[in-house]
């Protein structure tokens, strides 16, 4: 993570000679404010666009520390960004006041942004996309057999891993099995007394994830926060139905037709959405087919035209304003 964040201070200094050169600056969060600010003293006229790939920083830290308090035996598995420096936020909070336009990826991060006192004119909406090429349910047969349920993503506290192993030890069944999918962050040992409930890969090949996909009967993506999670469309796309909570992209996912949309940090909500997966195969085969009709609307290329748009109504406005 360390190694992250100095590669982003180096883009950020890049990027700030750059930048009078340009008509619009998009900026990922963490290198933006040197290009935002060298655009707006060349031009006065403040065409930035911050794009966030999460919730608001200071948002996750508060959700973080309430889950702990309620699931503190999994608080070992803990991620350096839920708990950013001071300086790195001090920095988020400069970039977020220097773009006049601000790119989320779920209604979820939008909010968290609004809580904080960010205008909400300034912010906007565009779900990220899929490769429709790569994920696709071609060759999926999940007709009989096992009930296999999957993560993908890191095997962390913000994730929900805690709250999922809880749902699944409380749901499990004689012909189900639970595959996590991912490096563990943190200390594993706390994973010790769930062990025998689920299979962990924790390196996969990007190739061989849409097999992944395929082979599961539902995908359970159980975020405590998050700004958009790709793998929630990956799994759609080849045919998954999923299982995601309100703090991650609900918006994608139409609750009761692609799958379940439950509260976060609730295993109670997890378990029974797993058990009436179970229980009805025709309601899985539904799901499926529409979690793949749902995810073709959600290309990349569908993602560039919405984010390109939003810059450039930006260049609008700014160039009207001067």
């Amino acid at each position: 993570m360390r190694l992250h964040h100095l590669a982003a201070a180096r883009i950020s200094q890049v990027a700030g000679r750059l930048a009078p050169d340009a008509g619009v600056v998009i900026a990922g969060v963490g290198m933006a404010e040197q290009a935002f600010r060298a655009m707006k003293r060349q031009t006065g006229s403040g065409r930035t666009v911050l794009n966030v790939s999460s919730a608001h920083h200071r948002v996750q830290r508060r959700l973080f520390d309430e889950h702990c308090s309620r699931l503190a035996e999994f608080s070992a598995l803990s991620e350096e960004s839920e708990d950013s420096p001071l300086i790195l936020q001090t920095r988020y909070d400069r970039e977020i006041e220097l773009a006049d336009v601000i790119l989320t990826g779920s209604s979820f991060a939008k909010a968290s942004f609004v809580a904080e006192g960010v205008p909400e004119e300034k912010l906007k909406v565009v779900p990220y996309g899929v490769d429709l090429a790569r994920f696709s349910a071609s060759g999926r047969n999940r007709e009989g057999g096992s009930f296999d349920v999957l993560y993908v993503g890191r095997i962390s506290f913000r994730k929900g891993i805690g709250h999922l192993l809880k749902a699944y030890a409380a749901f499990r069944k004689g012909n189900s099995t639970l595959s996590l999918v991912g490096s563990v962050i943190g200390d594993p040992k706390c994973l010790a007394p769930y062990e025998r409930s689920f299979v962990h890969s924790p390196h996969v090949p990007q190739s061989d994830l849409p097999s992944h996909y395929r082979s599961a009967d539902v995908f359970v993506f159980p975020s405590l926060s998050e700004g958009m999670g790709l793998v929630v469309l990956e799994a759609m796309a080849c045919g998954c139905p999923v299982i995601v909570t309100t703090h991650g992209p609900s918006e994608v996912v139409r609750d009761g037709i692609d799958g379940f949309v439950v509260p976060a940090g609730d295993p109670e909500a997890i378990r029974v959405a797993l058990e009436r997966l179970y229980q009805d195969p025709e309601l899985r085969q539904r799901m499926s087919q529409s979690a793949r009709e749902q995810a073709a609307r959600y290309s990349w290329s569908h993602y560039a035209k919405a984010a390109v748009a939003s810059a450039l109504d930006t260049a609008t406005t700014a160039g009207q304003a001067a």
